[in-house]
């Protein structure tokens, strides 16, 4: 009985202790490797639990732990998982640090119960936007045909949940929209890492492709769910659609997103093109077919199964009207 007590409390010790060191090398890798994402991860560190807003007192529970998502037993694997990280940090940076905001200036006109959201660019570039009204984007599965239901299509659509993509409408798929090109950013500054490893092993850079075109190809399917919610909210919600419109934040995001978005997929698909000419110059063939990127005799995928049918689908004039009716300066 006293082994088993002394046994508990060790690990009652230990735990905290592990935590704290897992805290600390993800925090150092950040620092090194995605440093214009760590202002974002120190910022929700910094930020309280407790706000006040108009004499109202808000509490929120729970801890921030980007290190759950940091994982891995090898450099190279904790590396990759980098981008998780920074996609799942700007979920707790988008719910907390609007708090923050509202705390440190509320909005004239604020009203308790009103849901706002925080999007973080830079330290010096984050955009508050006030939710207006929504429908549940679950309603989607309706308009979108089965050869475009992406890997996405499930769970952010269908089936019916308490996901805020679906129970936020057109701002929970802004989160997510946002928080995929956030970690498809982090993922992209890690090259540097991937180049000195191919130094050695120039198939390292297989490791880089693999986790980002997984992300990447994230702008073509969210672009399109909010195209389609705002299709259905001018046909369908009048009223809501035109609450869209009018908000100048929601539509200052959208537009921000896409566009730099879309300069990370150019960004990628040069460092395709860079790594195929490295490979070229040391006598390893190395190109991109069927949707996979191959160096030597191994191969990767590099774009979703539907990424093709998407692009098509975006570029239909229907699809470039909403886009560009939505877009603000």
């Amino acid at each position: 009985m006293t082994r088993n007590l002394c046994t508990l409390l060790f690990i009652s010790l230990a735990l905290p202790a592990f935590a704290q060191k897992s805290k600390q090398e993800c925090y150092s890798y950040l620092k090194d490797y995605t440093p214009n994402s760590f202002g974002m991860i120190q910022l929700i560190d910094a930020t309280p639990s407790q706000f006040t807003i108009k004499g109202i007192q808000i509490n929120l529970g729970g801890r921030f732990s980007p290190e759950s998502y940091f994982r891995g037993s090898s450099r190279g694997e904790k590396i990759g998982s980098l981008n998780t990280v920074i996609h799942e940090s700007h979920h707790q940076f988008n719910s907390v640090y609007a708090y923050q905001l509202l705390s440190q200036s509320t909005p004239e006109g604020y009203k308790f119960g009103d849901d706002y959201s925080a999007f973080y660019y830079a330290d010096d570039d984050i955009v508050l936007v006030k939710h207006t009204e929504v429908y549940n984007s679950n309603e989607l599965k309706k308009d979108i045909p089965k050869e475009l239901q992406s890997f996405r299509y499930k769970p952010y659509i269908t089936p019916k949940s308490n996901l805020s993509s679906q129970v936020q409408g057109i701002y929970g798929l802004m989160d997510e929209f946002h928080s995929y090109y956030l970690g498809t950013r982090a993922g992209l500054e890690t090259f540097a890492y991937y180049q000195q490893q191919a130094q050695q092993d120039i198939t390292v850079y297989l490791d880089f492709i693999s986790n980002n075109s997984s992300t990447y190809w994230a702008f073509y399917e969210f672009k399109y769910f909010c195209l389609k919610y705002l299709e259905r909210a001018k046909s369908e919600y009048p009223e809501i659609y035109e609450g869209l419109l009018l908000n100048k934040e929601l539509r200052q995001i959208y537009t921000k997103t896409s566009t730099a978005f879309e300069a990370l997929i150019e960004e990628f698909h040069q460092k395709e093109q860079q790594i195929m000419q490295q490979a070229k110059a040391a006598g390893i063939e190395s190109y991109i077919e069927d949707g996979y990127f191959w160096i030597g005799s191994n191969g990767v995928g590099n774009k979703g199964d539907e990424t093709d049918l998407l692009i098509a689908e975006l570029n239909k004039p229907e699809m470039v009207a909403l886009h560009q009716a939505f877009l603000i300066n």
